[in-house]
């Protein structure tokens, strides 16, 4: 939309509805209540399923090479490389 010579971008009607959405949830803005929040989620998830979480991310860091493989007295890797586990 184009004001004093400038184009300004306006928001749409479903971008608006969204926003008084947001703004109506009963924790909108409050650190307290997004500190709580965070809290309640790790309740809603079963131990198996943290424990699935903490694998996978080791598996994920092990393989980007931000955790340092283990190695034998000569520096040899002691976990088998990928081409070697695919024999």
């Amino acid at each position: 939309m184009p004001v004093d010579g400038h184009d300004v971008p306006v928001a749409s009607i479903e971008d608006r509805v969204a926003i008084k959405q947001l703004a109506s949830a009963p924790d909108w803005g409050s650190w307290e209540s997004t500190k709580e929040r965070c809290y309640v989620r790790g309740l809603e998830v079963t131990p198996d399923e943290r424990l699935a979480w903490v694998e996978e991310m080791l598996e994920i860091a092990l393989a980007a090479g931000a955790i340092p493989k283990p190695r034998d007295p000569w520096g040899s890797t002691l976990l088998p490389t990928t081409a070697e586990s695919t024999k």
